[in-house]
């Protein structure tokens, strides 16, 4: 399945099949397969192109030239003689390596030729813009077309997803035809994302505009909170400080100069101003013990505050309210005691 898509990417491609007569003259022939599956088929075939029709199929193509007939021989690699003197002398020989199934058998074979016989034709195909760095020599063969369905197999079948980030001759021809057939794909995906981020771009920012207003609200309401809750905890710190005495004390103090005849009603140290309200501070009478009371005998009071004077631990007191209940005649009163 991959390498019958990558086969789809890499496309087809163009094998030139060149046989040579004579020393001076060859024939042409021009394929272009495409590979699917184990296989591979013509879609075009011309014999003797012209140098127009030459470049139009080479361009954008991995391109395999196959170079026969008059002056190539084929020597199997087991005479290492050969292929010794054949590859340590470039300057003479031109070679290329193959290998064949025959008989259930593989078998390795260099087929090579003088260079100054390709030295001209390597420059014609050069001015034509056909490239020239993939030349395989093959024994002479009378049927061009199945020389060149055998070279395109053979790329076919070595084509793989590594091939692709090797630095060798076929690695580079198929990189660059992917790249090639990828291009305007890629470049149309990334206009449509671009049209796509142009309508979407107003409401996305939109809603940005949205998500940062809610943001910036919670983060002043949570500022606020975190406020409020220091405030009452300095409150509730100060509240909480200790007297000169302990509150027992003071309290015991203040409640052993209450007379037999009032009866008290409240007994309060730092009692609160008003009432607490939802999301405000509570506010208190720090430093002050308040009492509260009620008497049938209205003397009672005076004596009270004579004897709350006299508590060498309260520093003031004083006489905040005093009225009648009409209904159960008692005399009810409030005293606020500097601690």
């Amino acid at each position: 399945m991959s390498k019958a898509i990558l086969q789809r990417i890499v496309g087809p491609l163009t094998v030139l099949c060149i046989r040579f007569e004579d020393a001076d003259r060859y024939a042409t022939h021009l394929f272009i397969l495409e590979g699917y599956g184990a296989g591979c088929r013509i879609l075009r075939e011309s014999a003797e192109p012209d140098a127009a029709a030459l470049k139009k199929a080479c361009a954008g193509r991995p391109v395999l030239i196959s170079v026969t007939g008059y002056g190539v021989v084929t020597k199997p690699t087991e005479n290492t003689a050969i292929v010794e003197k054949v590859t340590s002398d470039p300057e003479t020989f031109a070679w290329s390596l193959s290998s064949r199934e025959n008989m259930d058998k593989q078998t390795e074979s260099i087929s090579f030729v003088r260079r100054e016989q390709v030295e001209p034709l390597l420059e014609s195909l050069s001015g034509k813009g056909v490239p020239t760095a993939d030349i395989r020599y093959a024994a002479a063969t009378d049927d061009p077309e199945w020389e060149a369905r055998r070279q395109a197999e053979g790329f076919y079948r070595n084509l793989s997803w590594r091939i692709l980030l090797h630095s060798s001759l076929e690695g580079r021809m198929a990189a660059k035809a992917a790249e090639r057939r990828l291009r305007l794909p890629v470049l149309g995906v990334m206009l449509l994302l671009l049209v796509v981020n142009t309508f979407a771009s107003g409401s996305l920012q939109e809603r940005r505009a949205q998500l940062r207003t809610v943001l910036s609200a919670r983060e002043k309401k949570m500022e606020r909170s975190q406020e409020r809750t220091a405030g009452r905890t300095a409150i509730i710190a100060d509240f909480t400080r200790r007297l000169p005495y302990r509150h027992a004390l003071l309290l015991d103090r203040a409640a052993s100069h209450v007379p037999p005849s009032v009866t008290l009603t409240s007994l309060a140290v730092q009692p609160m101003l008003k009432t607490l309200e939802d999301g405000h501070d509570p506010v208190c009478a720090y430093g002050f013990l308040t009492i509260r009371g009620r008497t049938q005998d209205a003397g009672s009071v005076s004596t009270l505050m004579g004897g709350l004077k006299s508590e060498p631990l309260l520093r003031e007191a004083r006489l905040e309210g005093l009225e009648q209940n009409r209904e159960s005649g008692e005399t009810e009163f409030k005293i606020a005691v500097a601690l």
